[in-house]
């Protein structure tokens, strides 16, 4: 009997070719939207782990909470980095930097520069790909050498398209005067290529931080950031970190601190709440897409009345016209569900390889199966009701039907 049910099912189905289509397309397009929001959510925690991974989770970073507004007391200083380095056993390496904003001057023309100082355990623990030449060494730092790595839009800005290794890019200030900077490395960006909609990036360089202090005549450190030993206490060495320099500025709360771990969870949880957010609105999807089904299983009882007084009057059971009503709206919406799996797996390719990870990692098997799952609830849900009425019909009053 059920195979009987089922023919009769697909029958109904296909002599309604243009109508079944439209009616699936709801549950097609919210099966869909699901797996593909969950894969596009999974591929960017992926990636986004990967970066921290890359670059480690055991990174703690210091910076003052409001550098423009804090007295010079409350600046951190090169003198701080020493004092974490011999009283937080924790660290393995810590790096810095300091920026300053000038003016760089070439070919006859004056452009904004950023111009960062660093140590050279600074582009160890951030990211620094290196396009050609190379990076700063410690006798740089040491030796306070007049040496600079620019991007490679600012290398582009400035020399063209002639190889700017060993060529002088100067920098002015309105306080401490002027000064040439060799260049010995490009970064690579991976904005090379957009052309004129870089033109009015500032002229970004990377210096010796020793360089810089001793151009500008400080010693201020804007931003920390330390790598803590594999194994240690992460959260107990940021602790540590903030009762020195609390202790030594003698002020509290004055700087924030913090760890790679924090940000990468804070990341996927925000990841996560728009993962459910947009899943909500597929589940919306399905409702509506359900709503079309019943309004058409409701037509296909109209269209059907003296079908069901024929066979009513044979002899079928209440059952019987019940069963085979829901076969056609489950079926519908198992279809439905199926097309919906390959129109939202297909982009998953895509996304993967935007994202450099693989269709495995960022396809939840547990989104299809629930996404099928609704779908044929859908189906059972929003079909009981025109099959109920169909089994209710009177067959007399069915047959005269007309």
């Amino acid at each position: 009997m059920f195979g009987e049910v089922f023919l009769q099912a697909i029958d109904s189905i296909k002599n309604n070719k243009l109508r079944t289509f439209l009616t699936m397309l709801g549950v097609v397009i919210g099966v869909a939207s699901v797996i593909m929001i969950f894969s596009a959510g999974n591929a960017g925690k992926d990636y986004i782990n990967n970066l921290f991974s890359e670059f480690g989770s055991n990174i703690l970073q210091v910076s003052e909470r409001t550098p423009g507004a804090n007295e010079k007391k409350d600046w951190l200083t090169v003198d701080d980095i020493e004092r974490l380095e011999k009283n937080v056993p924790q660290l393995q390496t810590i790096a810095y930097m300091s920026m300053k904003t000038a003016k760089a001057n070439f070919n006859s023309e004056t452009k904004t520069a950023i111009v960062t100082g660093v140590n050279e355990a600074y582009t160890e623990l951030t990211p620094f790909d290196l396009a050609r030449g190379r990076g700063l060494s410690e006798d740089d730092i040491k030796s306070k050498a007049d040496v600079a790595v620019l991007d490679d839009i600012s290398a582009k800005s400035v020399f063209g398209n002639f190889n700017p290794i060993g060529k002088k890019i100067y920098i002015q200030d309105e306080h401490q005067g002027s000064k040439s900077y060799t260049v010995i490395g490009i970064m690579e960006t991976g904005t090379e290529d957009m052309g004129a909609l870089m033109e009015d990036k500032p002229i970004t360089m990377v210096v010796p931080i020793t360089t810089l202090h001793s151009f500008y005549n400080t010693d201020r450190v804007d931003s920390i950031i330390a790598k803590v030993k594999d194994g240690e206490d992460i959260d107990a060495a940021g602790k540590r970190i903030d009762t020195i320099l609390s202790l030594t500025h003698n002020n509290k709360e004055k700087y924030s601190i913090t760890n790679s771990k924090q940000i990468q969870d804070a990341v996927n949880d925000v990841i996560n709440v728009i993962q459910i957010a947009i899943m909500f609105i597929g589940a919306l999807s399905l409702v509506v897409g359900g709503i079309g089904i019943m309004n058409i299983m409701l037509v296909a009882v109209t269209e059907r009345t003296r079908e069901i007084g024929i066979r009513k009057a044979i002899g079928a059971q209440k059952k019987d016209i019940i069963i085979q009503f829901l076969m056609e709206a489950i079926l519908l919406t198992g279809m439905s569900g199926i097309v919906g799996i390959v129109c939202g797996v297909l982009p998953t390719f895509i996304i993967a390889n935007i994202a450099e990870t693989t269709v495995l990692s960022i396809l939840s098997p547990w989104v299809i199966l629930l996404a099928i799952g609704v779908s044929v609830l859908c189906g059972v849900f929003f079909g009981v009701y025109p099959a109920k009425k169909a089994a209710d019909l009177d067959p007399i009053e069915a047959l005269r039907y007309e």
